[in-house]
């Protein structure tokens, strides 16, 4: 029986490569935000604006989300990267004098930290932002895995006066009482849900019947990942007020973003 396989030993080293450069890319905060706008469905007015860390290493070239932040998550570097982001997001916020929140990933091993709150309160004071300007966006498997925790430092937070989206909802098993027991101020639909919304009837009744849930509970909805004319006619005729994805505006690079907010040049929706 073999347990080794050379394939294994160059997948290991491949791993522990990546890992190394990011950390030194961390620690020399060697990373980038890109900025996405979150805009009104009926005229593509600018609502709010996500901030995504984006990373080209040297020697690994450009390195997807989806492969680094794993990595980080599983090793704790998304702390110090975590805080990175949300100062970076903040300072540009403050610089564009953004009159719509700028939202911020927020991973479970961030917020059960204790001194998180108090690292979100100095970040909006060291750059003279409001709290109501920063949108922090949680994922389920927080509020599934640790509820108490997740309970205490969400109403902290809430307290504070940020604005709290759950993100990823209806993707996989979907934890409804996080709608009910937390102290939420906006649901984020996962992508996933469009996939078949313009010629799946029941793709539809779903849509339609999470977005009736968060209006029964007054929480606005933003929908990710739209991407066709088709899927924001759906939405569209399904009463949602907010999208995000590529057919509404591309991430893009801080100075991209600012002539677009200079010049009133938000892609439109129309």
């Amino acid at each position: 029986m073999r347990f080794f396989a050379p394939n294994m030993d160059a997948a290991a080293r491949a791993r522990l490569r990546l890992e190394t450069r990011l950390g030194t890319a961390i620690a020399a905060q060697a990373l980038s935000l890109h900025f996405q706008p979150q805009v009104d469905v009926v005229g593509g007015r600018l609502v709010g604006v996500e901030a995504l860390a984006r990373w080209t290493d040297a020697e690994l070239g450009a390195v997807g989300p989806a492969e680094f932040i794993p990595v980080a998550e599983a090793t704790g570097m998304i702390v110090p990267l975590g805080a990175w982001v949300l100062d970076e997001a903040c300072r540009q916020a403050a610089e564009w004098r953004l009159d719509v929140p700028v939202a911020v990933n927020v991973s479970p091993a961030q917020l059960i930290r204790e001194d998180f709150v108090d690292v979100v309160a100095a970040t909006l004071a060291r750059h003279a932002v409001r709290p109501e300007r920063l949108k922090l966006e949680l994922t389920e498997r927080l509020t599934v895995q640790d509820p108490g925790r997740a309970a205490q430092q969400l109403t902290r937070l809430r307290a504070l006066g940020v604005i709290l989206s759950l993100d990823d909802f209806g993707a996989g098993t979907s934890a409804v009482a996080s709608l009910l027991t937390l102290p939420l101020q906006e649901v984020k639909l996962d992508r996933s849900l469009l996939a078949g919304v313009t010629e799946d009837p029941s793709s539809w009744q779903v849509l339609r019947a999470l977005l009736a849930l968060a209006r029964s509970l007054n929480l606005p909805v933003v929908v990710e990942g739209v991407e066709t004319p088709g899927q924001l006619a759906a939405l569209r005729a399904l009463g949602c007020a907010a999208v995000q994805g590529f057919l509404t505006g591309r991430p893009a690079a801080p100075e991209v973003m600012g002539r677009r907010l200079d010049l009133g040049r938000l892609s439109s929706v129309e």
